[in-house]
């Protein structure tokens, strides 16, 4: 194997995880339901921004009763940027996010 397959099997197994790592701490914690305004607390944002957030896709909308509502989790991974937001990386995307 080249220098170059070692160093991806090794960025990719350091990705998977932590991917696998952050699932199981999501799994073993309990979801809360956020208004757009707590939401909005929460990411430092206006509740605007969380409703274009749904709009596009970002975040999964909720609704209870007339409330609009967000999950926390969902949310946090947003703002962290995870992939596990539907965003897939090629492997130069990858290496550039890892080394820059």
């Amino acid at each position: 194997m080249s220098d170059i397959e070692t160093g991806l099997r090794e960025i990719i197994a350091t990705i998977v995880r932590a991917e696998v790592k952050a699932a199981v701490a999501d799994a073993t914690r309990v979801d809360q339901y956020l208004s757009t305004a707590a939401a909005a607390r929460v990411a430092d944002v206006s509740p605007f921004t969380i409703r274009r957030w749904i709009g596009a896709g970002k975040l999964t909308r909720h609704e209870a009763g007339r409330e609009l509502r967000v999950s926390r989790i969902e949310l946090e991974r947003v703002l962290k940027g995870s992939p596990a937001n539907n965003q897939v990386l090629s492997p130069e995307q990858l290496a550039d996010k890892m080394w820059g």
